[in-house]
């Protein structure tokens, strides 16, 4: 099963025959190997359009942020936040992870990350930048959150991928509460819209 996920030709196919509920459960329950081949495999299967709507359906997001918060599994929580990424970047995806109060938890998530200086600190900036995408709420969760300072670290002394996605979730948070930039933008608009983009209707790409 976890061979012929990672085939682009089968990752539909998969999706329809009803692989996807026992990967899942694999992913809840299964062995140590078990967890990270079905992580393997429900990351390539949520590369396939119609399947991150599978994936929410069949609660998988729960599953998957309580994963990416497992600080004694590092690399399944690495790999939950991919899958994560390319759930997000469907409307439903995001309010899945919305309802499970997923700011917040990102947010917190990202300040241990940045503590330990871990590898997967870009992979959280990445689905709060999605969440971010026409959501009035964000700005304020995120700052009662205390993502702004987190954030200023970051950019002053993360990894580049790191600082990219940390400047670009600043110019967020610095927006007016009209929308427009003016004075209270911390970076010009034309940066903001170009990392957005590496964001949106992207997926992961890290295995």
């Amino acid at each position: 099963v976890f061979s012929l996920a990672l085939a682009d030709e089968n990752k539909n196919p998969f999706g329809v025959l009803h692989a996807i509920p026992p990967l899942i459960q694999l992913l809840h329950s299964g062995t140590p190997r078990a967890r990270q081949d079905a992580a393997m495999a429900l990351y390539h299967l949520s590369l396939y359009q119609s399947n991150k709507s599978k994936l929410v359906k069949l609660g998988a997001v729960p599953i998957l942020l309580d994963l990416a918060e497992s600080h004694d599994k590092p690399d399944l929580a690495s790999r939950s936040l991919l899958i994560l990424i390319n759930i997000a970047a469907v409307p439903e995806g995001r309010a899945s992870i919305l309802e499970l109060n997923g700011i917040v938890r990102l947010v917190r998530l990202l300040a241990i990350q940045a503590s330990r200086e871990a590898a997967d600190i870009p992979e959280a900036a990445a689905v709060l930048l999605l969440l971010s995408q026409g959501n009035m709420r964000f700005k304020s969760i995120a700052l009662k959150a205390g993502a702004q300072e987190l954030l200023m670290a970051l950019a002053d002394d993360g990894a580049s991928r790191a600082r990219e996605k940390a400047l670009a979730l600043l110019a967020i948070l610095k927006e007016s509460s009209a929308g427009q930039g003016g004075e209270d933008s911390m970076l010009p608009s034309h940066y903001f819209r170009r990392n957005m983009g590496r964001a949106d209707g992207m997926n992961s790409s890290a295995f």
